[in-house]
């Protein structure tokens, strides 16, 4: 949150109200709110919003949350701003990404930015492997991970294998796969000039911890872009 506000800053910009796309279960919209702003969080999933909905309970201030695809959402107001976090924007398929730029332009009040991260095709690494191991609540979560790339689609495939682990006992074991449509800096910029958009700025996006305005090169996996209407 901290970075979201050094980029409005960065272009001039000192939002009231934030659309905040592929919402999950609110962490993000939480945050936001208590610092002021108007937040509405979008998502397609019933269940992460009605967890979103229960942490949220009677305190305020209080996000609003929306039942509703980011490619093809629409709501009766315009934002100062509008984000989507943590690489969700990937998830769309190509044809659902110019419709979510367009739904997107259509909610945003002028010159407003939208600040979103998408991976790089350049940089992505065919058979890439990370281990995590963390504990929390007596719960030890070991999680393995696998990637494959598809480069004709330019789709990097991830399988997350987990084991929950209490004690020396296991007691519980899922597999997840995430499938992530990548794009060169190319195709993003025609992208959006396509669906009325342009780009105002890219940074890396890598390490979460430690964003700031790094410039961009090909091996930049995570990028942090900014795109605006009304951009020359």
């Amino acid at each position: 949150m901290d970075y979201l506000e050094k980029i409005f800053r960065r272009y001039g910009v000192s939002p009231t109200s934030i659309l905040d796309l592929g919402c999950g279960t609110g962490n993000h919209d939480f945050l936001l709110a208590h610092r002021g702003y108007q937040v509405t969080g979008v998502d397609r999933s019933p269940e992460m919003l009605s967890i979103a909905r229960k942490k949220a309970g009677r305190g305020q201030p209080r996000p609003r949350f929306v039942l509703a695809g980011m490619e093809s959402f629409r709501l009766p107001q315009t934002f100062d701003a509008a984000i989507c976090m943590f690489g969700g924007f990937g998830y769309l398929r190509r044809s659902e990404a110019a419709r979510c730029f367009r739904s997107v332009r259509s909610h945003l009040a002028p010159r407003g930015p939208f600040v979103f991260e998408y991976w790089q095709t350049t940089a992505v690494r065919p058979g890439i492997q990370s281990w995590l191991d963390c504990t929390s609540e007596g719960l030890q979560v070991l999680r393995f991970s696998e990637g494959t790339f598809g480069r004709r689609r330019s789709i990097l495939a991830i399988d997350f294998h987990f084991l929950i682990v209490r004690g020396r006992r296991v007691v519980d074991r899922f597999t997840e796969r995430h499938a992530i449509r990548t794009y060169t800096r190319q195709e993003m910029g025609s992208l959006l000039r396509e669906s009325g958009l342009s780009l105002a700025g890219e940074f890396a996006g890598t390490p979460p911890g430690r964003r700031g305005f790094t410039r961009v090169t090909a091996s930049t996996f995570r990028i942090m872009a900014v795109a605006r209407r009304g951009e020359s």
